[in-house]
C-alpha cells in the first residue's frame, strides 16, 4: 500500500502554502485527490467543531436567549455558506403556529411575514416528523404541505434550496433551525449533522432561558411576598399604635379635639369633627395642631357643604365613604353613631388616597368619638326629656293646679308669678333630616339663651322655647341670630307677648299655634334659606280675622289679599314701582302725608302722586270701611317678608 509522502501535521496547518507543499510531494493523481478531499473534510469538521465550541462559549457569556439564538443563526449561515438562516419556534399566543425567533440574511420586516400555520412548509414537516429536512428544490418537493403565502414570501426572496433540523428537548418540540439558498444545492450529511449540533446548542439556550425566566419569576414572587409581608407588618404596627393611643385617650378622659389631633398625626391629614347638624366642633391640621370651634378657611368651606347625605350613607353601611374635598385634597367621611342615632361625622382631608389601614384607623377613631359624644349627649337628652315633660305640663291647662307641678317648676326657678315669654318655631333644612335639624336648632338656642331657667324642647316636630324675665323682641333677635349661624334653613316662628303668670301659658301657647298656622299659610318661596319670626302682637288682628278659617281649611288670607290689593301688587311687580309700600306707610302713620314722606325719604308731592296712582288702580279707597280692608290686606302681604316691620 502506498503511504503518503506528507507529514500529517502539515494538514492541520491552516496555511494554504504549507498544505499545498505537502500535497505536491505526492505523484499519484488519485491519491492526490483523496488527500485533498480529506483536507477539505478535516477543515469542514474543524470549522463545525469550532462553531459549536464558540456557541457553547456564548451560552456562558450571553445572558439573553435572543442573543444566543441570533449568534447560532449567524454561525450556521456562515458555516454552510447559505444566503438566509432563521430559527422558528411556537407562538406564545397560538402554539400551533410557528414564528421567527431569530433571523440573519434578510430584514426583520421579512421575518414578520414568515408565520407558519400548523403543519405547513418545511418547518411544519420537521415539526411533524421530528426529523431533518433537506431539498434542492423546495417548491417542487412534495413532502411538504405548501402554503401560498409562505411560498410567495420565499419566491420574493429568490430562495430555492432549503435544509431544516428540529430542535428537540427529549420529546418536547422547541423549534426549527432553517437555512436556505438562492441556488440549487445538495446539502451533505456533514452539513445536516453540523446543523443538528448547532440546533442542540439552541435547545440548551432556550432551556436555559426558560429556567432563568422561571428563576426570575420565583425571585419576583418572593420579593413581592416579602414586600406584602413587610407592608402587613407595618400596617399591624400602625393599627396597634393607633389602637393604643386612642384607648389611652378614652382612659384619661380625652376630648374630641384630642382625638382630632391624634388622628391627624397618625394619618398625616386634616381631620374635622362635625355634629349631626353639619356644624364644625373641632379640627386639626396634618401637623397635629388642633383648633376648637368653626374658625378658619376650612370651616368656612364646610359651611356650604351638605354632609348629611354622605353621613347617612356611612351610617347605613357601617363604613366610611368618599366625599367632595377642596382642590388638591381627597375627602373621606365616617359617621359617628351611638346605637342607631347619628351623632355627627369624622372627616379626613388628605393629599393622597388613604390606605386600607388608614381607613380602618379613621373608622375606629369615629367609634372613639362616639363614646366621647354619647355620654354627655345622654345627660343632655335626659335633661331635655325632663324639660320637655315640665313644659308639656305647664302648657296643659289640666295640670296647672297640681302642687307637684308647682314644685317641679319652682325647683327650676319658675314660680307662679314668674314673667315668661313663649316661642314656637318650625324649622326645615334642604337635604337634611327634619329630626336632626330640629335637634341642632334646640342645642344652638339653648346655648345662646344661656339661662338655666330657659327651656328649649321639641314638641310635635316643632321647637318650643320658654324664657323667664325676657323681652319678646329680644328673644326674637336671639332666635334669628341662632338660625343665621346655619345657612340653608327655612324657619317660621312666632313669639308670644309677655306672660305675667304661669297660669296664662296654655292660652298663650294655643294662640301661638293658631298664629303659626296663619304665618305658614302666608309663607312663600321668598322664605327659602331665611327665617321669618314674628311677634304675636303683629299678627293679633289677622289671627282674629283669619285664624279660625286657616285652622279648619277655610278661605286663605291670600284670597283676601288678591281681591283687595291684587291690582296694586301686580302693578308693582310689572312696573317695578313701590305703590303698595307707600300706601302701607301712609296708612300706618295715620294717613299723615308729611310723616309718610319723611319715613320713605320722598318729597311730599312724590308721595301724593303715588297715592293718586294707587287710587286710579284701586278705585276710591279713602273711605273708613274700604281703608280698613286695604290696610289689613297690605299688612298681611307685608308679613311675607322676613325683614319687614309692621306699624
Amino acid at each position: 500500500m502506498h503511504r503518503p509522502s506528507y507529514d500529517p501535521d502539515d494538514l492541520d496547518d491552516p496555511d494554504p502554502a504549507v498544505v499545498g507543499a505537502a500535497l505536491t510531494r505526492s505523484a499519484d493523481p488519485v491519491e492526490l485527490a483523496s488527500l485533498r478531499l480529506q483536507v477539505a473534510q478535516s477543515r469542514d469538521r474543524e470549522r463545525a467543531w469550532r462553531a459549536v465550541a464558540d456557541t457553547a462559549r456564548d451560552l456562558t457569556v450571553l445572558r439573553e436567549p435572543a442573543g444566543v439564538l441570533q449568534a447560532i443563526v449567524e454561525r450556521s449561515r456562515a458555516l454552510l455558506g447559505s444566503h438566509i438562516g432563521w430559527i422558528a419556534g411556537p407562538d406564545v399566543a397560538s402554539e400551533d403556529d410557528l414564528v421567527v425567533l431569530a433571523i440573519d440574511g434578510v430584514t426583520a420586516e421579512w421575518a414578520q411575514l414568515m408565520r407558519v400555520a400548523h403543519g405547513r412548509g418545511a418547518a411544519g414537516y420537521v415539526r411533524r416528523t421530528r426529523s431533518p429536512f433537506a431539498t434542492a428544490d423546495y417548491f417542487a418537493d412534495e413532502r411538504v404541505i405548501h402554503d401560498a403565502q409562505i411560498d410567495a414570501t420565499l419566491r420574493g426572496e429568490g430562495l430555492l434550496s432549503m435544509v431544516a433540523v428540529p430542535m428537540l428537548s427529549g420529546t418536547d418540540f422547541i423549534g426549527v433551525l432553517v437555512l436556505a439558498d438562492r441556488v440549487v444545492r445538495e446539502y451533505t450529511h456533514p452539513d445536516i449533522a453540523t446543523l443538528g449540533m448547532l440546533a442542540a446548542q439552541a435547545v440548551v439556550a432556550v432551556r436555559n432561558a426558560q429556567a432563568h425566566a422561571q428563576t426570575r419569576r420565583a425571585l419576583a414572587q418572593a420579593e413581592f411576598s416579602n414586600q406584602r409581608l413587610q407592608q402587613q407588618t407595618e400596617a399591624l404596627e400602625m393599627a396597634a399604635d393607633a389602637h393604643e393611643r386612642l384607648t389611652r385617650l378614652v382612659a384619661r378622659g380625652g376630648t374630641q379635639l384630642d382625638v382630632c389631633r391624634t388622628v391627624a398625626s397618625l394619618l398625616g391629614a386634616e381631620v374635622v369633627v362635625v355634629d349631626d347638624a353639619d356644624t364644625v366642633l373641632c379640627m386639626a391640621g396634618s401637623d397635629g395642631v388642633g383648633v376648637s370651634g368653626a374658625g378658619g378657611s376650612l370651616a368656612r368651606w364646610l359651611q356650604g357643604l351638605q354632609l348629611h347625605a354622605a353621613l347617612d350613607d356611612s351610617r347605613l353601611s357601617g363604613r366610611s365613604v368618599a366625599m367632595a374635598a377642596p382642590p388638591g385634597r381627597m375627602g373621606r367621611l365616617a359617621a359617628i353613631v351611638g346605637g342607631s342615632r347619628l351623632l355627627g361625622g369624622l372627616l379626613v382631608l388628605s393629599a393622597e388616597p388613604l390606605s386600607d389601614v388608614a381607613v380602618r384607623t379613621l373608622e375606629r377613631s369615629a367609634l372613639v368619638v362616639a363614646l366621647m359624644l354619647l355620654a354627655p349627649r345622654l345627660t343632655v337628652d335626659s335633661q331635655a326629656a325632663d324639660s320637655e315633660h315640665l313644659l308639656a305640663d305647664l302648657l296643659n291647662p289640666m295640670r296647672l293646679g297640681s302642687a307637684a307641678l308647682a314644685g317641679r317648676a319652682a325647683a327650676r326657678g319658675l314660680t307662679s308669678g314668674t314673667a315668661t315669654v313663649l316661642a314656637l318655631l318650625e324649622v326645615t333644612a334642604m337635604g337634611s333630616a327634619a329630626g336632626a335639624t330640629t335637634t341642632a336648632v334646640q342645642r344652638r338656642l339653648q346655648a345662646r339663651l344661656d339661662d338655666p331657667r330657659a327651656r328649649v324642647c321639641e314638641m310635635d316636630g316643632r321647637v318650643v322655647v320658654l324664657c323667664a324675665d325676657r323681652d319678646p323682641a329680644a328673644l326674637r333677635q336671639t332666635m334669628l341670630k341662632a338660625l343665621d349661624e346655619k345657612p340653608r334653613l327655612t324657619a317660621v316662628g312666632l313669639v308670644s307677648a309677655r306672660c305675667d303668670t304661669l297660669a296664662v301659658l296654655p292660652d298663650s301657647f294655643a294662640g301661638l299655634h293658631k298664629g303659626l298656622v296663619l304665618l305658614r299659610m302666608l309663607a312663600s318661596e321668598d322664605l327659602t334659606a331665611k327665617a321669618c319670626i314674628r311677634l304675636v302682637d303683629e299678627l293679633a288682628p289677622f289671627v282674629a280675622a283669619f285664624g279660625n278659617n286657616a285652622a279648619v281649611g277655610g278661605p286663605a288670607p291670600q284670597t283676601f289679599i288678591d281681591a283687595t290689593v291684587g291690582a296694586l301688587l301686580a302693578h308693582d311687580r310689572t312696573r317695578g314701582t313701590k305703590l303698595a309700600t307707600s300706601l302701607l306707610t301712609y296708612l300706618d302713620l295715620g294717613c299723615s302725608a308729611k310723616a309718610a314722606a319723611s319715613r320713605l325719604g320722598l318729597h311730599i308731592n312724590t308721595l301724593r302722586n303715588r297715592l293718586a296712582a294707587a287710587d286710579a288702580l284701586l278705585g276710591p279707597w279713602d273711605l273708613p270701611g274700604r281703608r280698613l280692608a286695604l290696610h289689613l290686606a297690605l299688612q298681611l302681604h307685608a308679613l311675607r317678608s322676613p325683614s319687614s316691620n309692621l306699624g
